[in-house]
């Protein structure tokens, strides 16, 4: 019988403003505390994120969104019989940045998204994740979309530096009669896992209660984080 504690807090203040009908502007700040203590691994755990973001319209048929943000991760690690993560206090900062257009080439019509996204990260450096989404609208209950994704999952703290101990063999004459450990111990300078997706997909709006969808994707994945034997 194992016990698990956790305990932690949350703080959001956001302030927005509206300058036009079609412009507006929205400012958020977050603070997350948390700590954790269960047989596997003790953590405390400091999260500050601050995002901006602004939307504005170029023309009847354009609108932008951009945005701006910034977050910093500190964690303290307890080492216990079966984790331990070296060094034992981590600092990660996330820098970010974003722009969208939205445009209706034929109104009501074709419509046209794109954007992308810059990070800057402690662990990877700089990645950046652009989309391109197009929507069809032969008629007011037919639908056709179609679009083109890059996403990346930079590796965390306990996959560059944690030692997991899993279990512990019992003695047999291949190993001289002596217990063996098995342990999963975390590489150095991990590249992010990165993500392309294609997707298209169709809507048939029979009436105001019922809908259909059917959507085909291919999803490419690289550089995918994972486990393999050593000695």
């Amino acid at each position: 019988l194992s016990r698990t504690t956790a305990s932690g807090g949350s703080l959001q203040a956001r302030w927005e403003h509206q300058y036009s009908a079609t412009s507006r502007m929205g400012l958020q700040a977050y603070y997350q505390y948390e700590n954790r203590d269960d047989p596997v691994y003790i953590v405390d755990s400091n999260t500050f994120d601050l995002d901006f973001q602004h939307n504005f319209a170029l023309t009847d048929q354009q609108e932008v969104v951009w945005g701006l943000g910034y977050r910093r991760n500190s964690e303290q690690f307890t080492d216990t019989p079966f984790a331990s993560v070296d060094p034992d206090k981590a600092t990660t900062e996330l820098f970010s940045a974003f722009i969208q257009d939205q445009a209706d080439l034929i109104p009501e019509r074709l419509r046209l998204t794109a954007g992308v996204k810059m990070e800057r990260n402690s662990l990877t450096g700089w990645e950046w994740q652009p989309s391109i989404r197009m929507l069809w609208t032969p008629q007011s209950d037919h639908r056709f979309w179609a679009a083109i994704s890059r996403a990346v999952r930079t590796p965390s703290s306990g996959e560059n530096d944690a030692r997991v101990n899993l279990f512990v063999s019992p003695p047999s004459p291949l190993t001289g009669n002596l217990p063996v450990l098995f342990s999963i111990f975390s590489a150095e300078k991990l590249q992010p896992e990165n993500l392309v997706a294609y997707e298209i997909g169709y809507r048939f709006q029979w009436s105001e209660q019922f809908s259909l969808d059917t959507t085909a994707f291919y999803n490419d994945y690289d550089q995918i984080i994972s486990t393999v034997a050593g000695t």
